[in-house]
Formats: C-alpha cells, structure tokens, sequence
C-alpha cells in the first residue's frame, strides 16, 4: 500500500449545535444544509445527492479530506460512524474518516480498502505515520457493497469498528482538532450514506442573570444592505460606528472596503457612507479598532507609500486638518499568520493589541495573541493569551472594552447555542496572560446561528454584533440595548475662569455642568450584565493660551503611582479636540505637549469606583517665550513639609527632559502656598520645597547654573484663600524661562 503523496483541504460551512450533556449529530444527506462542499474540477467532484455524500477523486495520487468542526472537550467521549461505499476506482487504495484534526495536516485517519485491508495513521505538520500496517480483516466486504466505519472513545481507549465488529484498540490519542468527516485516497469514486456523531457536551457556562429580555433590533437601511455587513467597531465615546462592507456597489474595489455613519442626536444613524481614500483600495479594507479621539484609526492589512495594497497586517492612520493620511505599518517582531482570517483590537490606550491568528503554538485554528508597544514604536511578537482562552477550534473576534479588562470575543471551540457564540471573560492581575473562565452570553444575544463581533462603548448602554439571523443580507449589524444608566458630565471651567488678578478677593465658582439621564425604573441593578466596568471619559481641547487657536498635540496620561495605564492620545489638529479614557483605581496625571511650546500638566483623582462619568479639562500652552510662569501641576508634597512625595516624580523627569531638549534655556523655580498659616513659616516652606525640586533636577544631571530658586509664600496668590479647592491652587510650584 502507498501513503499520501498530498493532501488538499476542502473547507466546509459549519453546522449548529446546541450544548448540551448528550448531544448528537447526524446527517442523512437527503439535502445539504450543513454546507459540504459541492465542486467539479478536472481533479475532483463533490456532490450531495439522492441522500447520499458522492465524492469522486480523478488524479493517480494524493488525498482529499472533507471536514467540518464540532464542539466538544478534549477530554470527552465520543462515537464517530458512517457508511461508505466505493462505486469504482483502485481496490487497494484507501477510504474512510477523518477525526480530531486541526487541519488537513494534521488530523487521523481510519481507512479501509475494497480489498480486505485497514489502516490507522497520523498526520502531523504535514507528515504522515502510520499508528498500524495495513491489516488484512475478514469484516470488508468486497467493492460496491457498503461498510459501517467507526471510531469511538470510551474513557481513555480508542476503539475501531467496521461492520458492528472491533477490529483494533488502543490507548487513547489527544485531539489535533475538533474537525470530523472524511478522506480517500486516488483514482476512486466513494458514496456517504449517513453521518453520525455522537458525544459528550459540556454545559454551557452562562453569564449569570443572563435572561434580561434584551432585544437584538437591525440597524436598518442606513447601516445594513442586500450585501455582507461585518465587523463593526463602535467609538468609545457611542457617535462613530465603524464597519466593513463585501461586494457593495459602491466599494472601491470587488473585495471588502471600510464604511462608517455617525449617530444621531436621538440615537439612531444617518446613513452610512463609505470612508473612501486612503483607508480604502483595491485590497481588503476595514478599520479594527479607534483611539477614544477617534483621531487614530487601526485598519487591516498594510499599505505602500502610494496608498496601494502591500500585503497582511496592521497598519495605523492619523486624522490631519484634510483627512486621514495614508495608513503606515504597524510593526511587530516576528508576525506571522497561519490563517486566512485575522482580527484586531487595541487597548484604549493604544499600547496593546489583540490578536486573533493561527500560530505554530496555536490550541487549533485562530487563537487570541497580544502584542506590547515598544519604546522605539515597533510592537513585540505575539503571545498566546492561554488555553484558559483558546480552544481547539477557531477564538476570534476580539474586542477590549474601554475598562482595559474586559473582553469580548467569539468562539467556536467553548459550548454555545450554534456555530459561533459571543463569550466575555476578565483580566486578572495587570498582565495579560491570566483571564477568568469565558462565560456565554446566553441565549437573548447568542442564536442557533453566527453570532461574532460584539463590541461596546465606554458608556456600556448599548452592544454591537453581527448576526445572520433576521439580515437583509448575507449577514447584517445589530445593536442590543444593555441599559439605562446614569450620565454625569463634568465641564471644567475654562482658564480666563481660573484665574483671577491678586488684588481680586472675590469668590470664584468653579462652575460644573451635570446632565443626568435616568435610569429605567425597571431595570433592577442585581439583574444586569457588568457589559464594561465604569470607566471616566477625559475630552477637552488643546489650546495655543495666547492666540486660543487649536494646537496639533499628544497628551500622555500615565498613573502618578506606577505606569500600568500609561497611554499617549493625539488631538485633532483642526479643532484642538482629544478624549481619553480611564479606569476607576488611580490618581491620573495629564501631560499635554506641543512642538515650541512649553508643555502643561494637569491631574485627576478618580480612585475608588464610581459610575460613568464624562469630565471636561481643556489644555492652554504657552509659546516658549522669556518670562511667562509655567505651572508644574503634578508636584506634591507632604502636608506642610517640604518633602516631594513619589507621585511627583514623573512630572519632575518630564521637566527633566525639557531642560535636556533645549539645553540653552534656563529657568527659575517658583513655589507658592495658600494664604493659611505664620507667613513667614509659609515663606520658608516654599523655599524649602524650591530647594527639594532644585535638588532632585540636580540629581537627574542638571546643573546647577540652568537653575535659579525663589520661594513667595503667600504673597502671589491665584485666587482667595476662601476654600479648600481655591487653596489647592494656591498651593503651587511654577518655573519661568530666564533664557532662551
């Protein structure tokens, strides 16, 4: 007998399942709602008909194998059968199942020939092995009548039938795959009467309180059409959403382009319009992921200098004051993909990605990776998120919600309602390697169908996936409503507000604007989903403080404790406007950077936890220019004392650099204090605390001569003393430049 010489892989459309103890699989072939594949080539015909799976190889040599994916544990028990006839072709050439594969590469196989022979082999990374010889077996019967083959595993033994009788056992083998179907070998015609597949499912592991009569509304004409709408990404802040559209009209191309719409103000959409040049070409288009500005966009694939298609990938795209810049790779150490298909998301902090690809360790087909930004801007290679993830069958669709901790994605290998359900689990911990056990989003979201790309908004009111179910076209996106919640939106004050002439001994008011929404009073908190954990949005707009024209700049925001957070947001350079999100847990400082301006720091406190909130801080720079004060907002110090506390320390080394970015320029460091207390104790104090920060520039190598010192006290107020917020800016340490 001769091995393969090659095999090709035929892929199939998946069937649906329900999870349950017991489940069991069977297909008479009376017609082909499972989705085998049905071609005819000079190589190799396929057809379903008259109840029966015809399978016709043409060529002298190689194989075929023709498979589709079921759910079940590796550790399960299962019974695999079917019964097969070969109609004509070589008699001691092979027939039979394919089971456990992860592709046709690696896989098993149980054949048998129409002249009295068995054989078990293994493939694995495209090399085969036989587990036996061929066996000679009283049970075949001769060609053109039909066998019975069957493969079980009955706790940890294999067991194989043909015709009712064993024929050969053996220990157990661990899965490859969870692919199940069929193999033959050269020059034959083979004839599947049935196939069955029985097993042990695990039971669906369900978001608790999953039952919330959420209804799953078609966003309509607007957003949906007569062709495939996938993948959407809506914008963290709920106005953009982003999707990609196949075979439409209106595409630039005969592949998939890259559309968006804008929300109303009732919240609903206008209609959708293609996102056009750069970001769509020839090639397959769509946007993986926004920043919180949407003034960064992530798209697939990469592009060369003149906008044209390049190859596989990721690459990222800039808002400027015309439009988005052509798309530039996004580089990451050793990227490769083993699949056709590939998905993406970002951290909101654009920091981290998600991966969904096929790797060499992959668990089976797409498995969900991350990568880290490096200091230089290229990414690290790809890290398999785990096996508490990752199935032996395809983990795509990622999406991390703007809590930086939750994840929302499909699977095909955990139990589910149908052939892809939507799952979330949690991060623990600050890497990015241990995540909880995935839970199902139950039966209101999930369908006996498709169901993928689920994706949320930092407010966590509403949920976006696609879904073949109900469609106006092959599939469509959905919006579920998840709840009614609160909305408080904190608008800061603007400067001119803040500041106030020393003689002044008025109040000032910080004046805050809260809009809330009202909760539906029927929704009882103990009966929902924790969709996202309460996040804050941070927007404003960045500023030239002379001439109030919008600035192009970054704002870095970072943990004062720690840089777990750590992220770098771009404004628009046409209105100024920026938006960052934050997770409740840490007291945040804020750095907004221009070029040949001088850089403004500011901070927020949101440790604990609280609901959503949106807050207001607008961003002032100042020209570099001799002698304008500069506040350095995130210095501080113990109460009363002049000894700098830990949290300073990264607007101090950011000073730091400045001084060694303009190495001509020299300054003063000023320090003030609120109006409470000895005035000269309060005239000491601020000299003290000019000394510790002159002393630790000095310690981080700059010298003593680009440095001059004073302490005021409380001689130059910024506002009245009256209350502890007006006192807190008082409270204040500034450097003015003395020479450029």
């Amino acid at each position: 007998m001769k091995n393969y010489l090659s095999i090709l892989f035929i892929s199939l459309l998946c069937h649906s399942v329900f999870a349950q103890q017991k489940i069991s699989f069977y297909d008479d072939f009376s017609r082909n709602d499972n989705g085998w594949s049905e071609s005819s080539t000079e190589k190799i015909t396929t057809k379903v008909t008259d109840g029966h799976y015809e399978l016709y190889h043409k060529r002298s040599s190689g194989g075929y194998c023709f498979y589709d994916d079921y759910f079940m544990e590796t550790k399960s028990d299962f019974y695999f059968e079917s019964k097969m006839m070969q109609t004509i072709g070589e008699t001691n050439h092979g027939y039979g199942l394919v089971w456990g594969g992860k592709n046709a590469s690696n896989c098993y196989n149980f054949m048998i020939s129409s002249n009295g022979y068995y054989r078990i082999g293994e493939w694995t990374e495209g090399k085969f092995k036989g587990l036996t010889e061929w066996v000679k077996t009283t049970a075949n019967n001769p060609m053109l009548q039909y066998n019975t083959l069957a493969v079980e595993r009955k706790k940890n033994m294999l067991y194989f039938y043909v015709n009712g009788t064993e024929i050969h056992k053996r220990a157990n083998l661990p899965l490859k795959g969870l692919k199940f179907g069929f193999n033959l070998k050269a020059a034959m015609k083979v004839k599947a009467d049935y196939m069955k597949l029985d097993y042990s499912g695990e039971k669906i592991n369900v978001v608790e309180n999953s039952i919330n009569n959420y209804i799953k509304v078609n966003l309509g004409k607007n957003i949906n059409s007569n062709s495939t709408e996938k993948a959407p990404k809506i914008s963290h802040d709920g106005k953009i959403l982003y999707y990609t559209r196949a075979k439409h009209p209106e595409n630039d191309g005969e592949k998939d382009d890259a559309w968006m719409a804008k929300a109303t103000p009732n919240e609903t959409w206008y209609k959708a319009e293609t996102m056009g040049k750069p970001i769509n070409n020839k090639g397959n288009n769509f946007v993986v992921s926004s920043s919180p500005d949407n003034n960064t966009l992530f798209v697939g694939n990469t592009y060369n200098a003149d906008g044209t298609e390049d190859g596989s990938g990721v690459s990222v795209t800039n808002r400027t004051r015309t439009g988005w810049e052509i798309p530039k790779k996004v580089v990451i150490d050793d990227y490769y993909n083993d699949n056709k298909y590939v998905n993406v998301c970002f951290a909101p902090s654009k920091t981290v990605m998600i991966l969904a690809i096929e790797r060499k360790n992959s668990e089976g087909d797409q498995d969900l990776y991350y990568s880290k930004i490096k200091s230089d801007g290229t990414w690290t290679a790809p890290k398999t998120m785990g096996s508490v993830l990752n199935t032996l069958a395809a983990d795509f669709s990622p999406f991390l919600a703007a809590d930086n901790r939750t994840l929302y994605f499909a699977s095909q290998g955990h139990p589910g309602y149908g052939n892809a359900d939507v799952f979330v689990s949690k991060r623990i911990g600050s890497g990015w390697e241990n995540w909880t056990v995935p839970q199902n989003l139950g039966p209101e979201i999930n369908t006996n169908k498709w169901d993928a790309y689920f994706t949320v908004p930092a407010s966590g009111k509403y949920a976006y996936l696609v879904s073949t179910k109900n469609s106006l076209g092959s599939t469509d996106v959905f919006r579920i409503k998840l709840k009614e919640d609160e909305l408080t939106e904190i608008t800061e004050p603007s400067r001119e507000e803040m500041i106030v002439k020393n003689n002044e001994e008025e109040e000032i008011e910080k004046e805050i604007e809260v809009v809330v929404v009202k909760s539906d009073e029927n929704l009882k908190p103990e009966d929902d989903i924790t969709f996202v954990d309460p996040v804050v949005i941070v927007f404003g707009r960045i500023l030239n403080a002379e001439s109030k024209k919008p600035l192009k700049a970054s704002l870095i925001y970072e943990t004062l404790l720690g840089d777990a957070n750590n992220g770098v947001a771009t404004s628009n350079p046409a209105t100024g406007e920026y938006k960052i999100i934050l997770p409740y847990g840490n007291h945040y400082g804020f750095t907004a950077k221009a070029k040949n301006h001088i850089s403004v720091s500011d901070n927020v406190d949101i440790e604990g936890e609280g609901k959503f909130i949106e807050i207001e801080k607008n961003f002032y720079l100042t020209p570099l220019e001799v002698g304008k004060p500069v506040r350095v907002n995130n210095v501080f110090f113990d109460r009363s004392k002049p000894t700098l506390l830990e949290k300073s320390y990264p607007e101090l080394d950011r000073l730091v650099k400045f001084m060694q970015d303009n190495k001509s320029i020299e300054i003063r460091i000023e320090g003030h204090t609120d109006g409470i207390g000895n005035p000269v104790e309060l005239m000491k104090l601020s000299w003290d605390r000019v000394a510790a920060v002159k002393q630790y520039l000095y310690n981080k190598g700059i010298t003593e001569k680009r440095i001059d010192g004073k302490g005021y006290g409380r001689s130059k107020p910024i506002a009245p003393n009256n209350t502890e917020d007006n006192r807190k800016k008082n409270r204040r340490v500034e450097f003015v430049i003395t020479k450029l």
